[in-house]
């Protein structure tokens, strides 16, 4: 058990892996942080319970060798690869105090192997954490809950195991969010819930998915004019210049196809499903939260297949998987 108060539970200014062992981190800071690539293999078992950010790292592997069990539980992302350029400037040199900066570049890595993954964003709007500082003085820390469930600043790949991510419901979030490609391999079981506002579209896919709500902000520079209706700001049958709440089909970047964009809210405390044509239930959940998007990949799926997101035995949303 590792308690990183008021810091990092665990720190490397260099490269870490962690093969084995059960560890249950609660920080006040991130759970883990690596300057350079972190391997978590092997049939190691972590628990960041409690944290501001779970992990960071410029490079994170998961499940390359082994069949590791991740669980985070963070106020920021859960995951962010990150490369960071850090710079020390005194604020008070008589002091010798200084303030940290660091800016983040876009060689990083995000990478799902195999395993077991699980990650959730806070539920509250605020979040504390009480602990001791290094002089064993009592301290209470207020973090805003409010984050990325999956973020890398480079490349994501989620190539197996299984993968479930509860993100946060504000449109400024995103349970999956990346900067330069997003693969997602064949094998995995991935289950991503969150907000409708700022979902990415799959660069590479090896396996079928379905989506349901959101509109993709991925590859933005390959989205044809689309014709988005319904109220809003603007004309109502205006060409990208605003739109609202609606149920409308609105091109998906960069893909040339046309999803269903259903509006919904899958009420916290309800029970959600998602099923194929003859009934059958691939996912039967009770929602956390009033999450508003929903995105699902396993190798269960057919592509060209229709299939359903029910909420209370009803049917809010439909889906073609691609």
């Amino acid at each position: 058990y590792i308690y990183g108060s008021p810091d990092d539970g665990i720190k490397s200014n260099n490269n870490a892996v962690i093969s084995g062992g059960s560890i249950t981190i609660k920080s006040g800071d991130d759970g883990i942080s690596v300057a350079g690539s972190l391997d978590i293999t092997g049939a190691a078992s972590i628990n960041i319970s409690d944290s501001y950010e779970g992990i960071e790292a410029a490079t994170v592997n998961i499940g390359k060798s082994g069949s590791p069990s991740v669980e985070i539980s963070s106020n920021d992302d859960c995951i962010n690869a990150s490369s960071k350029t850090v710079t020390y400037v005194y604020a008070d040199e008589d002091e010798e105090t200084y303030t940290k900066t660091s800016v983040s570049g876009t060689d990083a890595a995000l990478n799902v192997y195999g395993g077991t993954l699980t990650v959730s964003v806070a539920d509250e709007t605020e979040h504390s954490y009480s602990g001791y500082n290094e002089s064993g003085d009592s301290i209470s820390i207020i973090y805003e809950a409010d984050g990325d469930g999956l973020d890398s600043n480079g490349t994501l790949n989620l190539a197996g195991g299984a993968v479930t991510v509860y993100g946060a419901v504000s449109n400024d979030n995103a349970a999956l969010d990346y900067n330069t490609s997003y693969t997602l391999g064949s094998g995995i079981t991935l289950l991503a819930l969150g907000a409708s506002g700022m979902t990415e579209s799959v660069t590479v896919a090896s396996q079928s998915y379905v989506e349901f709500g959101g509109m993709s902000m991925g590859n933005m520079g390959d989205m044809p004019n689309a014709n988005i209706t319904g109220a809003g700001p603007g004309d109502a049958n205006s060409q990208n210049n605003g739109f609202g709440p609606q149920n409308d089909n609105i091109m998906q970047p960069g893909s040339g196809n046309m999803q269903n964009a259903a509006v919904f809210t899958l009420t916290a405390g309800s029970v959600f499903a998602i099923n194929d044509s003859s009934g059958n239930s691939l996912v039967s959940q009770t929602a956390g939260k009033a999450y508003t998007y929903v995105f699902y990949s396993s190798p269960s799926l057919s592509s060209g297949s229709t299939y359903t997101l029910t909420s209370g035995g009803s049917e809010v949303a439909s889906s073609t998987a691609g």
